[in-house]
């Protein structure tokens, strides 16, 4: 084994050493600069290193440059070859020889042009000649000579084997200058332009006014928009006037003279007060009136570059409405889309089509044309580096097209948003960089670029396959770039944050359609749920009245029929938006042929919005209602432990014998005194000496047996009572004398609080998996705005409407399969806390009574075993007793009578209460609450009088009950108690014991197929208190478990409200889990505060 681990240690030692040989280092030469330190060295760059010119060429006579060398003038050069290779050699020409341009050979220089020893080549020829070493065909003459140059061009001075041509054509050579013909004007240098439009426009306007250009949108730091002038454009200059001279001209057809001013007026965003729409409008107007192409404003010969009359507010209106085109769509197919470019100068450059022209972001151009497929919306956006605008090419002047089924090209409008008119206008830039520079050199102060595109396409209403004409929609912002000193970054185009030089900018498509026929759907859809709504509205409260024993319009009547309505309507319209979304959502991602398109982001959104936000408020008031009846319901906590009878009777018993006792005790006491005293007599008589006297002990008391406090005593004494008339006869002002443990109390209702904030559906793990499924799984894509269902990224927008039906199928699924799992299994065969609970106040002997509305709630008994307070062996016992050997005595304890077996089995029950029962109730909980209350007002008092005012905070944050004495407390609650187990005992003793013919008209029954439907019993006719069996366990309606279906709608139109004002789909669920916690988490906070006041439990318990 270590001959093997060592062979292979050294063969990968070899393996390291052999690759360590093969990747030979070198030194890599960036470029000729570098080499340009040594004269005889050049860059080699098919070596990426620096290499010598000896190494080439022998002898003298070379020179070389950055990339290479050659044989300097005078020499040419001789290739001979040397075993595998070439030699190079320089040689010298002749005398008055120079060399041709390529070394090959040397030529005589012409007459006119003489040898200069000098620089051993040929002086320049005259001015309008050049010197020439080949024919027209490239064949070598034999000697050099001058010849001529064009009519209107010149030998250039520095190059004089060339010539430059004149700036203007119609310029003339004229003594070596090239000159304007007769009624021409020399212009900056460069162009001759006709005297008589000149001196017009000159008259017309001013130089300055020729050369400005305003920026009406330059935006700071801030966001503040102002106005800046550059009143010095080179650009403007070089431009408009000789341009617009050109296009003037009667005769001229002039196109791109004509199209550069109309470019002009463009640079200025077609403000009418600038010079250049000034000219182009009075150019336009002395064009041929006749429209062309049957368009206003489009006249022959003139470039158009407005939708009507240049300078009107009218639009070609029309043509939009008349949508010509005649193309069917589907889904997948592309648009086409062509662009007409032209350069600043009037050069047409071509029609072309769209790629990434009309966004300044970077990318693919099959991400930056994902938009042109039908059906699918795209926004492109990013961070523009303001740098590069020192180093980008001269804008382009655009016009858009799109083209029809037959070939033909229709205009798409432009509306430029920055002029706050509906205007429509033909052309347009995506960005300047060359009006704000004052030189041909000069650097741009001021950039000009399209902040926000947005080209929509709508579908026709009668022909959802076909689309309209669509409009592009501009905006333009303006950044003061004077401060740039230096480039960091010239060549990336974007950044990564916004910055004042690196401002955000976006391109977006959406298509959409005629929506006003969808949302009048949605609307009737609404309307027949809403029926449907209040008429169930109007069942329940015909029933809420007969479930009362009468009819009294109160407060309590108002608010469920508020609570009734805004439940019913809020489901209804929800369920009529769920329909809707679900609609959309399925006929655009599963259809083939275009029937839908749903909205996007914008004004198409609003009706939604409304339908939404409508749902959403009335579940808002509907979850408040609710909460806040839990919040505010009556609670008590019955003890039906069994009074202890004879713990008085056996103190006193044990009194009594101490004191036999002591009397016994005192009598042989005195005895003993007795005696002594006669013996010290004796002794003193007897003269002997005086001895201590024995020390007195005290006789052992006999202590008495301790009594059974574990269980209650079951002697049969005649002088006992029943247990109403120990209740009547009970001293409730001695708390020392109280008959039941605190504990039971405590633990029943702590657990009743813990039970507040559970639920069916775990709303965390919910959310936990939503988040794993729609950003795990990538699902969360499934709501952009394309047609293909299997397009899981990030390229394409997201739809509204389509993410909150994405999510919500998901999130309904979820949520649909954890009900049923927690109620159908989990609940039933494991655990579920409110059956956990109320068996355990059951063995505990305390009975919960729970009042959720004004006569009705919930009533748990527990009044089953003996004892309660019994060790935890007797405990078992006596449970064990109960369940599987029910005497006539337990059967009697049970809310059923004795003749129902296993009856300790039903112990939750609906209550329905007479208005004589709930009075009584309100007067006996009225006197424990007065008591409370003075005790606590002056315990108050002094509290506040020692702390201040920081006690008044602490009195409105903190339960009032907690200054309250506890024993105070205790006897309101014994008082209470008492009255309590007397409405129980009259319910369970007008019980036959058994069912009648006529369950209905039983004060206590099961559970009927009525009560399932949630037809209460009719308190109105029977007259009687009523305890139905609560087998679907509606009990949990005290708790946000009853809520579970409301929490979950009104979760789902929070998300959909939220997802409107937030696009990004993380945000709105997060907020909505943060809400739900916070909502949970108060409600628990007052239900706490609540239990404390209605059940008179001391605050620190809970």
């Amino acid at each position: 084994m270590m001959r093997i681990r060592f062979t292979l240690s050294l063969m990968l030692l070899l393996m390291i050493i052999v690759v360590e040989k093969s990747q030979a280092q070198f030194t890599l030469t960036t470029g000729g600069a570098i080499c340009a330190s040594t004269t005889n060295q050049f860059f080699d760059q098919t070596a990426y290193k620096c290499d010598t010119c000896d190494s080439f060429y022998s002898g003298a006579g070379w020179e070389r440059n950055d990339q290479n060398c050659t044989c300097g003038e005078g020499f040419r050069q001789i290739i001979s070859t040397v075993g595998d290779g070439s030699a190079y050699t320089c040689t010298g020409c002749g005398t008055n020889e120079a060399v041709s341009r390529d070394r090959s050979t040397c030529m005589a220089c012409p007459a006119t042009a003489a040898y200069d020893t000098t620089t051993r080549d040929c002086v320049a020829c005259p001015t309008n000649e050049r010197l020439t070493e080949r024919t027209a065909t490239g064949v070598l003459l034999t000697n050099k000579t001058c010849t001529t140059c064009g009519p209107n061009s010149l030998g250039s001075t520095t190059n004089k084997y060339g010539c430059v041509a004149c700036p203007d054509s119609r310029m003339e050579v004229v003594g070596g200058l090239c000159t304007c013909p007769t009624g021409y004007t020399l212009f900056s240098g460069k162009v001759c332009i006709q005297n008589t439009r000149y001196n017009d426009f000159l008259a017309q306007y001013s130089n300055e006014a020729l050369t400005t250009i305003a920026y009406n949108y330059v935006t700071d730091e801030n966001g503040l928009v102002s106005t800046k002038t550059v009143t010095s454009s080179f650009r403007m200059n070089e431009l408009l006037l000789p341009n617009a001279v050109a296009c003037s001209l009667a005769s001229s057809t002039n196109h791109a003279a004509c199209q550069a001013v109309a470019n002009l007026c463009v640079a200025q965003l077609y403000d009418t007060n600038s010079v250049p729409c000034q000219i182009y409008k009075s150019l336009w107007e002395r064009a041929s009136t006749t429209s062309l192409n049957g368009w206003e404003g489009w006249n022959q010969d003139f470039p158009w570059i407005y939708h009507a009359t240049p300078g009107s507010d009218t639009t070609q209106t029309s043509f939009l409405e008349s949508s010509p085109l005649t193309l069917d769509y589907s889904f997948g197919t592309r648009l086409q889309l062509k662009l007409l470019s032209y350069t600043l100068n009037g050069t047409f450059l071509g029609l072309d089509y769209v790629t990434n022209e009309l966004t300044l972001c970077d990318g693919q151009d099959v991400e930056l044309t994902k938009w042109m497929e039908v059906g699918v919306g795209k926004t492109i956006a990013c961070n523009l580096n303001l740098y590069q605008f020192y180093s980008k090419p001269l804008p382009q002047v655009y016009s858009l097209f799109i083209e029809d089924a037959s070939g033909a090209l229709y205009p798409i409008p432009v509306e430029i948003t920055n002029l706050g008119s509906t205007t429509l206008y033909r052309s347009f830039m995506t960005y300047d960089n060359a009006f704000s520079t004052i030189s041909s050199t000069g650097r741009p102060t001021i950039a000009r670029y399209l902040s926000h595109a947005d080209l929509s396409f709508e579908l026709q209403a009668n022909a959802p396959s076909k689309i309209r004409i669509p409009t592009l929609k501009l905006t333009y912002e303006d950044r003061d770039i004077s401060a740039l000193t230096s480039a960091p970054d010239p060549n990336y185009h974007t950044t990564e944050l916004t910055t004042v030089f690196s401002p955000y900018v976006s391109f977006e498509s959406n298509y959409f359609m005629n929506y006003t026929t969808h949302w009048i759907t949605l609307g009737i859809l609404s309307g027949i749920f809403v029926v449907i709504a209040i008429i169930l509205t109007i069942v329940q409260m015909v029933f809420f009245v007969l479930s009362r024993d009468s009819f009294l319009v109160d407060v309590e009547f108002i608010l469920k029929f508020i609570n009734r309505v805004c439940d019913n309507v809020g489901n209804a319209i929800f369920f009529a938006v769920v329909c809707m979304c679900m609609y959309w959502y399925w006929l655009f991602k599963h259809a083939v042929t275009i029937s839908v398109i749903p909205p996007a982001r914008g004004t198409d959104l609003i009706p939604y919005g409304v339908f939404v936000g409508i749902a959403w408020l009335f579940k808002a008031i509907d979850l408040g209602i609710c909460i806040g009846r839990q919040l505010l319901h009556q609670v008590f906590f019955i003890d039906w432990e069994k009074p202890i009878v004879g713990r008085l009777r056996e103190q006193n018993i044990i009194r009594r014998r101490r004191q036999a006792k002591d009397g016994e005790n005192e009598e042989s006491r005195a005895k003993n005194v007795q005696q002594k005293r006669s013996t010290s007599r004796k002794r003193r008589r007897r003269g002997g000496r005086r001895t201590s006297e024995p020390k007195e002990e005290n006789e052992p008391v006999e202590e008495p047996p301790t009594p059974d406090t574990r269980r209650p005593s079951t002697q049969s004494d005649s002088s006992s009572k029943n247990e109403e008339d120990e209740d009547k006869n009970r001293d409730f002002t001695n708390p020392i004398r109280s008959y039941y443990s605190s504990w039971r109390l405590i633990s029943a209702a702590r657990e009743y609080l813990s039970l507040y904030p559970t639920r069916i559906v775990n709303f965390d793990v919910t959310f936990l998996l939503l988040v794993m499924i729609m950003y795990g799984g990538r699902l969360t894509y499934l709501g952009n705005q394309t047609h293909d269902h299997t397009n899981l990224s990030h390229d394409v927008s997201e739809n509204p409407i389509l993410q909150f039906w994405a999510l919500a199928q998901f999130w309904i699924l979820l949520y649909v399969l954890q009900y049923l799992l927690n109620v159908f299994l989990i609940f039933p065969f494991w655990y579920d806390p409110v059956r956990a609970f109320i068996k355990r106040v059951g063995e505990s002997n305390i009975s919960v009574f729970a009042l959720l509305d004004h006569s009705q709630g919930y009533y748990v008994h527990g009044a089953i075993g003996e004892s309660a307070d019994v060790n935890l062996g007797n405990l078992h016992k006596d449970i064990l007793h109960v369940k599987e050997k029910p005497d006539d005595k337990v059967l009697a304890r049970s809310i059923l009578g004795k003749s129902i077996k296993y009856a300790e089995q039903k112990k939750c029950f609906e209550m329905f209460l007479t208005r004589e029962t709930r009075s009584l109730y309100d007067d006996e909980a009225h006197i424990a609450k007065t008591k409370k209350k003075e005790t606590t007002s002056s315990s108050s008092s002094r509290f506040t009088n020692l702390m201040g005012p920081s006690a008044r905070l602490h009195h409105f944050i903190m339960p009032r009950t907690q200054h309250t004495p506890m024993e105070m407390l205790d006897t309101a609650r014994i008082k209470l108690n008492a009255a309590l187990k007397m409405v129980i005992k009259k319910i369970r003793d007008s019980y036959a014991g058994a069912p009648s013919d006529t369950p209905l008209k039983d004060p206590i029954h099961d559970q009927l197929v009525s009560n399932r439907f949630g037809i209460p019993p009719f308190i109105r006719t029977l007259k009687a208190d009523t305890l139905v069996y609560d087998r679907s366990l509606r009990f949990s309606n005290m708790f946000i478990r009853g809520l579970d279906i409301k929490f979950f709608i009104f979760n789902l139109l929070s998300y959909a409200l939220l997802e409107l004002a937030i696009p990004v789909t993380f945000v709105p669920l997060v907020v909505v889990w943060v809400m739900n916690k916070l909502i949970v988490f108060v409600a628990t906070y007052l239900f706490r505060i609540n239990l404390i006041q209605k059940s008179f439990i001391y605050e620190r318990f809970l």
